[in-house]
């Protein structure tokens, strides 16, 4: 106890002042704006008058286990900009009016539909740390990466209960088949000129994929909700007549927040 007391008087931070950096730490991340081994440096000198030794950030680790160094992916900041308290709680205002208008609306009628585009070759990047010899550390580390720039988009749509409707892969430069009939199909596949959606493909899984699954899973007469992002192709004419025509509720994220507020992009998308 008395060698715990020492070697804290001996720290250039006080307790109270240590645990208020690890608190700004964590913030920082939180907001987009992590801070570096020699930003945290500086906030100590800024505190102290005392610039911090070589080893006095992993002494600060090791008093602190919850702080750790990591890759961060990178984020656009209009989306910092836009994921902010009013859009936030607009959304959440319209989800709120959804069940007020409708109290018994069941898990079988909540749907989620997000897409993701794959490049198959140069657009990867690595992201995560491979195994080696120490006798390899002395020359060049490689891994094969393909250059083909190929894009390929997923198209998935699930529901709080469980069930899932089948998945849509959107490819390049192929004949263009039609969407199956989702009843005894596994998947279906569409074409574009660069494997992204468009217009038509959003309105095609929209009317040939999802309706149909969605109304054989209904349970009550309550309409169907759909959230998903606002993309060009959910709005076209014929998009809004089908959700006039099958009683359902659109709800889009907001712009720029589907990164924290889309399901889909946050949990299961982020792991690809």
């Amino acid at each position: 106890m008395h060698k715990k007391v020492a070697n804290e008087n001996k720290q250039i931070l006080s307790p109270p002042e240590e645990t208020t950096l690890v608190d700004w730490i964590g913030y920082q991340a939180a907001v987009a704006k992590p801070l570096d081994r020699e930003e945290i440096h500086s906030l100590v000198l800024n505190i102290t008058r005392i610039f911090p030794g070589l080893n006095w950030i992993y002494r600060f680790e090791q008093r602190h286990p919850k702080i750790c160094t990591s890759w961060p992916g990178n984020l656009d900041p209009k989306r910092a900009q836009n994921f902010n308290t009013t859009n936030v709680a607009h959304f959440y205002k319209l989800l709120k009016d959804v069940y007020n208008a409708y109290p018994n609306i069941p898990p079988e009628h909540i749907w989620n539909m997000d897409k993701k585009g794959v490049q198959f070759g140069g657009g990867r990047k690595w992201s995560k740390k491979y195994y080696h010899l120490w006798s390899l550390r002395k020359s060049k580390f490689y891994h094969i990466h393909s250059d083909n720039l190929e894009l390929m988009t997923i198209i998935k749509c699930v529901s709080p209960s469980g069930l899932s409707v089948p998945p849509s892969f959107v490819l390049s430069s192929r004949p263009i088949p039609s969407f199956p009939n989702p009843s005894f199909k596994i998947a279906a596949i569409a074409m574009s000129p660069n494997g992204w959606t468009d217009n038509k493909i959003g309105t095609a899984w929209f009317m040939e994929m999802f309706i149909p699954f969605a109304n054989d899973h209904k349970v009550t007469d309550a309409p169907v909700v759909l959230l998903l992002d606002g993309h060009n192709s959910h709005k076209s004419d014929t998009f809004r007549e089908a959700v006039f025509q099958n009683n359902i509720i659109i709800i889009t994220f907001p712009s720029k927040c589907t990164h924290k507020l889309q399901p889909l992009e946050a949990i299961i998308f982020a792991q690809t």
